[in-house]
């Protein structure tokens, strides 16, 4: 992988249908390479609208993008339309003949993100964290240049995400990582920086420490 330029938006509307109210409104934001980037903000504020049109699946009635990534990939909250074989060996093998890696890379990246022992089962037997995680494993074995996340997954209270040093390890690959979360302690640990997004736009991005600091709303 190797570290492209800044993906930036900038004066961007969106909205779903002419008779729709505008989701996005004027967003101006650049997303460094090489960073782990979180969005924070409350329901329907626009977080998982800008990562489709990161991720050119929707477009822009205004505006511009600039995606300095030349490929790029989306995790959906529901992973479902990632999850296509009968097990989990054959969903973490489906893209190896195209993208090159192999059997044992499959099972190292599964077994990061605490996947062991599952090869044989059916994908939706599994939990709903679990199916998410097989598709992040998927996506990570492409190796996009920029990695889109909508709601990552997060297992119990106090356990630690498997897939934080898998996200540190893609952006000190020279990736880009965006991703929109509710879950506060999981952006701490794992972003660069921290954006708060309120009615399709970007009211702030700082380092964590700042962001805490600074945001009376967050600062419980």
């Amino acid at each position: 992988m190797h570290g492209g330029s800044a993906t930036t938006l900038a004066g961007s509307w969106f909205r779903y249908d002419r008779a729709g109210g505008w989701v996005l409104r004027g967003l101006d934001v650049a997303f460094s390479a090489g960073a782990v980037h979180a969005i924070v903000g409350g329901n329907g504020c626009g977080k998982s609208t800008m990562l489709s049109v990161l991720a050119k699946t929707a477009k822009l009635q205004r505006g511009r993008m600039v995606r300095g990534a030349a490929s790029a990939a989306l995790l959906p909250q529901n992973p479902k339309a990632l999850l296509v074989a009968e097990t989990v060996r054959d969903e973490l093998m489906e893209w190896a003949s195209t993208c090159g890696y192999d059997e044992n890379l499959a099972r190292e990246r599964a077994a990061s993100l605490g996947l062991s022992g599952l090869d044989g089962r059916h994908p939706y037997d599994l939990s709903g964290g679990q199916r998410q995680l097989l598709a992040l494993a998927k996506l990570l074995l492409i190796g996009p240049e920029l990695l889109l996340l909508d709601e990552p997954p997060r297992f119990g209270p106090g356990q630690p995400p498997h897939h934080r040093p898998r996200l540190r390890d893609h952006a000190q690959a020279g990736g880009t990582v965006v991703m929109a979360t509710h879950d506060l302690d999981f952006a701490e640990q794992v972003a660069d920086d921290i954006s708060m997004m309120f009615d399709g736009e970007i009211a702030c991005m700082e380092p964590p420490t700042d962001f805490f600091a600074d945001n009376v709303f967050y600062r419980a």
